[in-house]
């Protein structure tokens, strides 16, 4: 079935109930991938070591923000990251990267005085769901056709939202204001708080070195910002109900998910 039918379009409520950061990350990344994912629904066999690890490392951040205890904090991180839930083929490097884990922690730990000082990572709550919400540019009051949603690592009492990212390597922090996941927080945020923003947006990131290091940046946002990707999510969701959804032109990376999907269609 062509993919790029202007003749068949259709309403965005009739492909997506509502769209999130990733939804829409993934269309701008590659439409085609997208295509298999959101609209057909397919899923591709996955492995889940990093997803398991990711989320013990999380565990282990909140035993240490509520018990101030790093031993406490590691052995949440063991309980958490266990063989049984990985794939079979991942469980001998389960043993391999738990003092990557542990050396992590530790490094996190090293920062949580001067994060708590600065933004009162102490003193809130963790993965909250922010309310779902119909986005509107701040500026014309048009609205977007869909819901929005999304949910925050931890949200200070003070009103500042804290993503805690794991990551081969250090970013670049020019980059994180222009995050698609920084604005469209701090959009709904803003929206829901009635005109205030939050108070900051700050990445915690911390890498996967032999020796891990912490990166720590602020990234915060305009209506003016706001505005641009209300432009952006409209011009997405127009081709999304013209059914464009070809390959990015030029260079496509052979990684990219939509190369798995047709893989995986290919051998059924």
């Amino acid at each position: 079935m062509p993919t790029s039918e202007n003749s068949t379009k259709k309403p965005i409520q009739d492909t997506l109930k509502h769209f999130s950061a990733s939804s829409i990350l993934c269309y701008k990344e590659c439409p085609k991938s997208f295509y298999y994912k959101y609209v057909l629904g397919l899923k591709l066999p996955d492995t889940k070591i990093h997803l398991a690890f990711g989320s013990a490392f999380h565990a282990g951040i909140e035993s240490l923000l509520k018990t101030n205890n790093i031993k406490s904090a590691l052995t949440t991180f063991d309980d958490e990251f266990t063989a049984d839930k990985v794939n079979k083929e991942e469980r001998e490097k389960v043993a391999e990267m738990n003092p990557l884990g542990h050396k992590m922690l530790i490094a996190f730990e090293s920062k949580v005085s001067e994060l708590d000082f600065s933004y009162g990572i102490k003193h809130g709550k963790s993965e909250i769901w922010l309310p779902q919400t119909i986005l509107e540019d701040p500026f014309s009051k048009e609205k977007l056709p869909l819901k929005t949603v999304g949910i925050i690592d931890r949200m200070t009492d003070s009103g500042s939202i804290i993503e805690l990212k794991t990551s081969k390597g250090e970013w670049n922090p020019d980059d994180v204001k222009f995050k698609l996941q920084t604005q469209l927080y701090s959009w709904m945020y803003y929206q829901n708080s009635k005109g205030r923003h939050p108070e900051k947006v700050v990445y915690v990131i911390v890498t996967k070195h032999k020796e891990p290091r912490v990166q720590i940046i602020e990234a915060n946002c305009t209506k003016d910002d706001y505005s641009k990707l209300f432009a952006e999510i409209k011009a997405i969701f127009a081709k999304i109900e013209n059914n464009i959804f070809d390959k990015p032109e030029g260079f496509h990376n052979n990684w990219c998910d939509c190369q798995k999907f047709e893989e995986a269609l290919s051998t059924n």
